[in-house]
């Protein structure tokens, strides 16, 4: 057989769900990702399996390749991937999240086609996707560069809707734990090459759920997008919070505070304004434009004039887990921060001291609006540490400096590609296993 080891792709990311727009947190950690990797010189592809609904920016769609139609072969190679005695359930497990094996298969085409160095997976269905090349490229490095760590994030809602949704959470939690037990477990030969969390609480529990190496890479923010404007004044007793406006924990966190908080604040400084930035706000949302100094402005296109120009950055998260993206692009754009312990769990601070306001009660938050209102300069100090901080820890660059040399560590000993595709797989010692799972 003739080997052909050289790959046309040094990355290829993909996802099941598309990577634009970026309004979810896997998307910005992919698109930025990808950006990164480019403008470090390596050649990157990405294919997503359901098309983006919104018009990409021409520098992605130039990157961007069309996930394939699998042919039989290539659908009989994708499937002994996930082979063993528990293919069966995978395959139900798959079917519970509107996925098809023939149509993943695709993705097998596709490497055929692109010959990566390496796949990186997006999403919470990554391992679903790279189990299914393990058996036609073993060699080939897989990582699962995850979101957010899916159980633990169920659980941390279940904590704040109480008993009325114990149901509905331990399902979600039960599916997506036992999913990713599925398909990174079993046969090492099957298994993810490394998975990718972005704090090292996130990392650990990746590593107990998929039995492969795990590693930390934080999350970054573009500096030069988000930067602040010193020509433009900050107003008075103004405060912002922004997000995906359907996502829980963001819906959670804005109503505890304006009714928690707000409220007191308004009926103290009428002339007080919130300002509620977001896509697809929730009717639950829509409605808080009741209270006395709030503003919902829905599917704003441009959130950086609306930061420059607010008092402080508000992130009373309650919920939800992983690194905040929000908390990152208010620290770039220098703004005063006030957060919950939730929403700064997981970073890291020079000597243990974060450059923002964490307030863990109702008073805390109305304390500390008031004292960021009251003193302009220290509130411009604060948010000039934040800036800075940010700049030193959560930079793309750095995070994609961080994923290169993860990538150089998994890169393989043996050739990955062989010029005949047409025979049933690379002839290696670990193909000849059965998988045990």
């Amino acid at each position: 057989m003739q080997l052909n080891p050289k790959p046309q792709l040094d990355v290829l990311v993909i996802s099941e769900l598309p990577l634009w727009p970026l309004d979810r947190g896997f998307r910005v950690h992919g698109v930025n990702m990808v950006k990164a990797l480019h403008r470090a010189g390596l050649r990157v592809g990405v294919s997503t399996l359901r098309p983006a609904g919104e018009t990409m920016p021409g520098w992605l769609t130039e990157r961007t390749l069309d996930w394939p139609t699998a042919n039989a072969t290539d659908i009989k190679r994708f499937g002994l991937g996930w082979s063993g005695s528990l293919f069966g359930l995978r395959c139900k497990v798959a079917e519970h999240q509107a996925l098809s094996g023939r149509e993943l298969a695709g993705l097998l085409t596709l490497v055929d086609r692109v010959r990566p160095a390496a796949v990186i997976a997006v999403g919470q269905h990554g391992p679903m996707l790279l189990r299914g090349l393990s058996w036609a490229y073993p060699n080939l490095p897989r990582v699962w560069y995850a979101a957010d760590e899916p159980v633990r994030f169920q659980m941390s809602m279940l904590r704040r809707e109480g008993i009325k949704s114990i149901r509905r959470r331990a399902r979600l939690a039960i599916v997506f734990g036992l999913m990713q037990l599925l398909f990174n477990r079993g046969n090492p030969a099957h298994r993810l090459s490394a998975a990718v969390g972005v704090s090292p609480g996130d990392a650990k529990r990746l590593a107990r759920l998929g039995g492969c190496k795990a590693v930390t890479i934080r999350n970054g923010v573009d500096t030069g997008y988000y930067a602040p404007d010193p020509a433009v004044m900050r107003l008075p007793r103004t405060c912002a919070f922004w997000g995906d406006l359907s996502f829980e924990p963001n819906v959670d966190a804005i109503r505890w505070f304006t009714h928690k908080v707000w409220k007191e604040l308004a009926y103290r400084r009428p002339d007080a304004k919130l300002t509620i930035m977001g896509r697809r706000p929730a009717d639950a949302v829509l409605s808080l434009v009741d209270i006395p100094g709030v503003e919902v402005l829905p599917d704003v296109p441009d959130l950086r004039p609306h930061l420059r120009s607010a008092g402080a950055a508000i992130l009373p998260m309650r919920c939800g887990h992983g690194i905040k993206n929000k908390l990152l692009e208010a620290a770039a754009m220098g703004m005063p921060i006030l957060a919950s312990p939730r929403a700064v769990k997981g970073l890291e601070f020079n000597e243990g001291r974060p450059p923002m306001i964490v307030c863990k009660r109702a008073e805390d938050w109305t304390d500390g609006l008031e004292g960021v209102w009251n003193n302009p300069a220290q509130a411009s100090t604060t948010g000039e540490l934040a800036r800075q901080w940010v700049l030193e820890r959560h930079t793309w660059p750095l995070a994609a400096t961080q994923m290169r040399a993860l990538l150089q560590i998994l890169a393989p000993k043996e050739p990955i590609y062989y010029a005949d595709h047409d025979a049933a797989g690379p002839i290696t010692r670990r193909r000849t296993k059965r998988d045990a799972a």
